[in-house]
């Protein structure tokens, strides 16, 4: 099916070329990148495949090293070597950013001020769990039938993450329109409380992109990344706000089951969208190969927006907050067009 193939129409394979795909990827994508090893008959192309690897973790793999290194030497004339690239930088990396999550949660802290009279503002009537789940996934089923029809986002040129933010857009209007009393409160907010949210976001977004920028990926924004981020912050706000509504309010002991909430609405979402991917074939397969990153992303981000709401007591600010981060990870992870 085309959201499985690597590419639809097969490009011109250079000689000398050396095609690797993990043997942990989809069949039919294996098959595809077979086919474009075989599509150059002239003995200058190999073809291998990586046992236990991936989409993304050939990046990461000894063996895939090992091979390029082979290979360029052979094709190239090279003396062999024998040395592997460390993984040092790697560590490093992760190390920085696990100290940038250590001072995440006092820089919050500080960042937002706590005004406990507003607890009892921000209060609304929380939904039954089943009730909620069954919600979000006939919600979540409706929209993925509807963005086969229309994809409303499909201007703002990001590959494959135009659908899963008209996917966000058009899934938070739907509830803000089914729950708009419970939302209608909520969405009172002090400015000093939104101001300090999005503050707070700026500044992690901004460490963040940065920090991995100068030691692992190419994570900061450029400026056709910018010109987009106010538009996908916007997009973003109304399923970021039901959201935070729907889980009400923060409170004492509550912390690990209102998250555990949160990422299982999240899951469910997520289960529809793959469905629209293997049933429905819309070919927006970054998805799923980006599942891992996302669940990350998922965690730490609903860990800090619960740490905001504590704070704050505001889910407005809290959505802000959270949307902020989202849009800056969509723009360093999808690609544009």
């Amino acid at each position: 099916t085309p959201e499985k193939l690597l590419f639809s129409d097969p490009p011109f394979l250079p000689s000398h070329s050396l095609v690797i795909v993990g043997s942990l990827e989809l069949e039919s994508m294996r098959r595809n990148a077979a086919d474009l090893a075989a599509s150059r008959n002239d003995g200058t192309v190999k073809y291998l495949e990586i046992a236990g690897a991936s989409h993304v973790s050939v990046l990461f793999n000894r063996v895939v090293v090992r091979a390029l290194q082979e290979w360029s030497a052979q094709t190239l004339n090279l003396r062999p070597t024998a040395a592997l690239p460390s993984h040092r930088p790697l560590i490093g990396a992760l190390g920085g950013f696990a100290g940038i999550l250590l001072i995440a949660g006092p820089f919050l802290r500080e960042a937002s001020g706590r005004n406990k009279s507003e607890e009892s503002i921000t209060r609304v009537a929380v939904i039954g769990m089943p009730r909620l789940f069954l919600e979000f996934a006939a919600g979540a089923i409706l929209i993925v039938l509807l963005l086969r029809l229309w994809i409303p986002l499909k201007a703002i040129r990001l590959f494959q993450g135009d659908y899963l933010v008209s996917f966000l857009l058009l899934f938070g209007l739907l509830a803000a329109v089914v729950h708009w009393s419970c939302l209608r409160p909520a969405l009172a907010s002090s400015p000093r409380h939104l101001l300090a949210a999005g503050f707070a976001g700026v500044v992690l977004l901004l460490l963040s992109t940065a920090w991995f920028d100068l030691t692992f990926y190419e994570a900061w924004l450029t400026g056709a990344r910018w010109v987009r981020f106010p538009f996908l912050l916007i997009v973003l706000l109304p399923y970021h706000i039901a959201e935070e509504t729907l889980l009400g309010p923060a409170e004492r002991g509550t912390k690990w089951r209102r998250l555990a909430l949160a990422l299982t609405l999240r899951l469910i979402t997520w289960g529809v969208l793959m469905g629209g991917i293997l049933f429905l074939h819309n070919g927006e397969i970054l998805i799923g190969l980006l599942s891992v990153y996302m669940g990350v992303f998922n965690l730490l981000q609903r860990s800090a927006m619960d740490m905001v709401r504590n704070e704050t007591c505001s889910a407005a600010a809290t959505a802000l907050f959270g949307a902020i981060l989202l849009a800056g990870f969509c723009l360093v992870i999808f690609p544009l067009t």
